[in-house]
């Protein structure tokens, strides 16, 4: 279940896989390393927002911004960089 509206209330993901089915509208990825990666789909209804770890980049966005995840879609992020901490969708 998604949790809250924004990156710091949001639900953590800790899973590798994970499937969201309700709540909020927002989860957080893990800390990931590079080549680690956590695949989210979204069941909830709603778009989803899936945000970084905390000062971590998606794809080309801003820092901490969230990825739209639209609902019943399934995105796999993989973490390019630990410099950045940026992840991109694949």
């Amino acid at each position: 279940m998604a949790a809250g509206s924004d990156q710091t209330t949001a639900l953590a993901l800790g899973d590798d896989f994970n499937e969201v089915t309700g709540g909020g509208t927002g989860v957080v990825l893990d800390a990931l390393h590079p080549g680690q990666l956590q695949l989210v789909y979204n069941g909830s209804g709603n778009n989803l927002s899936v945000y970084p770890a905390m000062s971590g980049i998606i794809d080309a966005l801003a820092v901490n911004a969230p990825y739209a995840l639209a609902n019943t879609k399934t995105q796999i992020f993989w973490c390019s960089s630990l410099m950045s901490g940026s992840v991109g969708p694949q």
